[in-house]
């Protein structure tokens, strides 16, 4: 192998990393180059872009989207936003990543945090490996990730939960359907009212907890409104909302990606608690990628309890620590 990397910029980097992404099989909506792109230019800051491309000869094989801030080097972005990170790369070879761990040593740093990496990445499983004297390298466990691994039917999906979980579910369903008004769960295809439907979200998010609230400044809901806006163009977000009577009453952000729905974040009337109406929007969720015969759906970084009534499994994520 004849490995070079090299520092690249985005406006010149698109159409690599997206050619790139369509021959990694790991890839989540958070590997893609609009999420990083539309991250960068909301909250880059002070940030000192470090775009790494890895390439055996002049072959693209790998992309490391790193930046450097306050003398700390990390993944772009931060686990507020980011449910995943890793570096990109084809061919997982202790070659590949050796050049690189030599490369990001000549880069002016006091400390590495790589947040958010799942346990079957190659960089993580490298810093596991490596025994380095010049360097303190602390991993440990960060978050859990629950995951749904999709292969049956709704009834078997049902069937499958624990049974405190069926039949609290199933009986949720039965009085939401037993109030005899008009429901309806739809997610947004029509571009021209996705400006509405956005605000709509946001009102939901605000509305289900003060926590929910406070977290939507300003700046995270244009972070969200452009993000949200590109990959609806790109048919990546569904957008569900759960309305009674035609008032929207719940609301949740899905990611159709590489055959896995992952649930973003989501938000409900709280006047309609009564009905569960938020458990349930997510529920249909599920419904719909079973009947789409997707892998797995993903309820992304939190230990939530809904997760795991819903049939969720702990993944688990880490983060590596480097001091020199």
């Amino acid at each position: 192998m004849n490995i070079d990397i090299n520092e690249e910029n985005f406006s010149e980097f698109s159409n690599e990393w997206s050619l790139l992404l369509n021959s990694y099989k790991d890839k989540t909506v958070f590997h893609t180059y609009t999420w990083h792109k539309v991250w960068w230019d909301t909250f880059s800051n002070n940030s000192d872009l470090k775009l790494l491309s890895i390439r055996n000869s002049d072959e693209l094989i790998g992309i490391a989207p790193f930046m450097i801030k306050d003398k700390s080097l990390s993944f772009m972005g931060d686990t507020n936003l980011f449910d995943y990170h890793d570096v990109i790369l084809l061919h997982q070879s202790n070659i590949i990543y050796d050049n690189l761990w030599k490369y990001i040593q000549l880069l002016e740093w006091d400390k590495c945090v790589f947040k958010s990496l799942p346990n079957y990445s190659g960089f993580l499983n490298f810093f596991r490996q490596i025994d380095n004297k010049d360097f303190e390298i602390v991993i440990c466990e960060e978050d859990s990730v629950p995951v749904l691994n999709l292969n049956n039917t709704w009834e078997e999906y049902l069937q499958n939960l624990n049974k405190k979980h069926r039949h609290e579910l199933k009986r949720k369903f039965r009085r939401l359907n037993d109030t005899n008004k008009n429901i309806k769960q739809y997610f947004s295809k029509n571009a021209s009212t996705i400006d509405y439907e956005l605000t709509e979200f946001f009102r939901l998010l605000k509305l289900s907890s003060p926590e929910k609230s406070d977290f939507l400044t300003e700046e995270i809901e244009s972070f969200f409104t452009k993000i949200f806006k590109a990959l609806f163009k790109e048919n990546i977000l569904r957008l569900y909302f759960m309305e009674i009577d035609d008032t929207k009453v719940a609301a949740c952000i899905c990611f159709d990606y590489n055959n896995v729905y992952s649930l973003y974040n989501s938000g409900y009337d709280t006047n309609y608690s009564y009905l569960s109406v938020g458990l349930l929007n997510k529920a249909l969720c599920i419904k719909e990628s079973l009947e789409l015969n997707y892998d797995k759906f993903n309820f992304l970084r939190g230990s939530e309890r809904y997760k795991y009534s819903l049939g969720g499994m702990d993944q688990k994520i880490f983060q590596i620590s480097i001091t020199r």
